[in-house]
């Protein structure tokens, strides 16, 4: 398991206080929302990077790419949102 999700999975256990123990549904839930959190920032982040690139260049032809993609990456986040019930 990668270092990430171990630190989700720990940050789920806080979450919840311990109330049920690790395997309970509070502690599942918790730890599926911060997953699909932690994907839906990882979305925001690469459309900031396009959105930065696209504010540097003056090529028009690359500013319509970046906008592009940009508008790929908010229709990923958005999906994610919608299809998982997290905001």
């Amino acid at each position: 398991m990668n270092e990430r999700i171990k630190e989700l999975a720990e940050q789920a256990r806080i979450e919840v206080n311990g109330v049920e123990g690790i395997a309970g549904p509070l502690y599942n839930q918790k730890f599926a929302e911060l997953i699909i959190k932690e994907c839906t920032r990882a979305c925001g982040s690469v459309q900031e990077q396009f959105f930065n690139g696209r504010i540097a260049t003056d090529d028009f032809n690359l500013k319509n790419r970046f906008a592009e993609a940009e508008t790929a990456c908010d229709m990923v986040q958005t999906k994610i949102e919608m299809t998982f019930g997290v905001e």
